[in-house]
Parts: C-alpha cells; sequence; structure tokens
C-alpha cells in the first residue's frame, strides 16, 4: 500500500474522552490510487466532489461517485481505490471519542456506509476549518475545531433519510425492505417473511432487491447481522453465543461458521485481536 499527500490537511491531538476532531483535509487521487486494507482508530468520513471509486468493507464492495459520501468505522478493515480512468476527488474529516458512536447512530451511516448527498456544502466546513488551523492563528485551537467538527457532524445528522429517498429510482418495495432490516435484523426473519410483509411475490422481491443493492435479500441481511454483531463484539462483554442470537443467527455455530467464513477467524479471536491491537496500520485520509 503506497501513500499520497494529500492537497489539504490538518491534525489536532485530541483532550476530550467525549468527542474529538482528529483530522480533515482534501484529496485528489490518481487513477487506480488504492488506500488499505487498513484499520482505523477513529470515524473517518469522505465526501466525493468529482470522480468514482469503490469502497470495500466487511467482504461488501460498494461503487461511489461525485456526490456520495462514505464512513470508514473505528476497528474495521477497510480498502478503497480510485477509478482508473475517473478518479475521484474527496474531502474527508476524522474524529473519535466516546460520543462519536452515538452521534453517527444519528445519521444515515446508521443503516449503510454510503449515502446520496449531492450537496457540496459540507465541503466548504471542512476545508475552512482545516485551512484556519493550519494558518495557526486560533486560540485555544481544540475547541474551535471541536465546534466546527459538530457542524460536520450536524449536516450529516440534517440529512438522514434524504439520501435514500434523494434516489428517485430506488424502488419503494426496497426501501420498505431495508428498514425493516433495520428495525428487524435480530427477528427470526426470511427473505419469504420480507415478501410477505411488503405484499409482493417473493420472486419478484428478489429480483428488484439484487437489481437495487447488488445483494441477494438474505446476502444483505446476514452482511447487517453480522455488521451488528461485530459491533456487540468490541463494545460489550457479552458472550459469543449470546451475541450470536442478539444478531439475529438461529443458532451460534451458523454465527461461527458466517463469522469465520467472511473474516477467517473465529468471533472468539476476532474481539482478542481488536481489543489488543484495534489500531495495527496506520493511516489518515
Amino acid at each position: 500500500m503506497s501513500f499520497q499527500t494529500p492537497d489539504l490537511f490538518a491534525a489536532l491531538t485530541g483532550s476530550s474522552r467525549y468527542l474529538n476532531f482528529c483530522h480533515a483535509g482534501r484529496d485528489t487521487c490518481a487513477p487506480g490510487y488504492t488506500y488499505g486494507p487498513t484499520v482505523r482508530a477513529f470515524y473517518l468520513i469522505h465526501y466525493v466532489t468529482s470522480g468514482k471509486g469503490s469502497y470495500s468493507i466487511g467482504g461488501v464492495s460498494y461503487p461511489v461517485e461525485r456526490g456520495q459520501a462514505f464512513l470508514i468505522p473505528p476497528n474495521e478493515s477497510t480498502i478503497y481505490s480510485a477509478d482508473e480512468k475517473d478518479p475521484w476527488s474527496y474531502s474527508f474529516f476524522a474524529f473519535d471519542g466516546k460520543m462519536a458512536k452515538e452521534l453517527v447512530d444519528r445519521t444515515g451511516f446508521a443503516d449503510s456506509y454510503v449515502l446520496t448527498l449531492n450537496d457540496d456544502s459540507i465541503c466548504d466546513i471542512i476545508h475552512e476549518t482545516a485551512e484556519a488551523l493550519n494558518e495557526g492563528k486560533i486560540l485555544n485551537s481544540d475547541i474551535y475545531a471541536l465546534g466546527r467538527l459538530l457542524a460536520m457532524i450536524r449536516y450529516f445528522i440534517d440529512s438522514k433519510g434524504e439520501s435514500r429517498h434523494q434516489d428517485k429510482n430506488m424502488n419503494n418495495y426496497v426501501l420498505l425492505a431495508l428498514n425493516y432490516i433495520q428495525y428487524n435484523y435480530f427477528n427470526e426473519i426470511t427473505v419469504a417473511s420480507i415478501a410477505d410483509m411488503l405484499a409482493i411475490n417473493r420472486s419478484y422481491f428478489f429480483r428488484i432487491f439484487k437489481a437495487e443493492t447488488g445483494l441477494s435479500p438474505i446476502e444483505y441481511l446476514n452482511n447487517y447481522r453480522i455488521m451488528k454483531a461485530k459491533q456487540l463484539l468490541l463494545e460489550s462483554t457479552m458472550p459469543v453465543s449470546q451475541i450470536a442470537i442478539a444478531s439475529g443467527f438461529t443458532t451460534p455455530s451458523a454465527f461461527y461458521r458466517m463469522f469465520n467464513l467472511k473474516f477467517g477467524m473465529s468471533p472468539s479471536q476476532y474481539r482478542k485481536e481488536y481489543n489488543k491491537n484495534p489500531f495495527d496500520q496506520p493511516g489518515f485520509c
């Protein structure tokens, strides 16, 4: 993995346990430029201002283009690449602290790693913050940066719900299914039960869901359950068997098998590895 220097970058060392601004900036990537796989110590959000690329997390790859934003959470192995013919440019900011997850959960990123926004106003906040910090003339720069960070996060909180509905091409049945999965993943739901809830034919539901998301309904459901299970592995002391059931898996053995298949290690090994050394690779943008 090679590194390139961002066009604009400013960082601060945080002093609060609750919420910290880490860094922000802007970058224009070379064709095919790839970052990762790497694991971060913080939340990192990118907003793509031009071009396109791809973002991979949890074994799933998402195409990302101009007007979209993607979230990199802490303790997750991720990789992203600029397109070979139309490489992206993006603005980015990073933050951490005990309040970070609570704030992220209030945004559209609680439902998806990629959001469609088509509003570049977030870039002005990011760029002005980085430029002001680089000038070095601000008193109490940590307080200034925290205030600007809250403005950045508020942008995504205010945009919650709009990202899906702005995509007028997304089928309403798929939107309802995604919402149903978000609030029922821990129950024993199936493709048939979701189709029944929507009152549509199961085969038709399968086709439109796969066309819109790139995944089958069961693939999406299992990925969502695994994502929630990983959060519990790192953020709680619950036994793995209880995490399996709480995440919607019918048996712990089914959870162990799927987790091993995706990550090449057991849930217990994952918890031990990332609690011991969650930030095993460097990196900023």
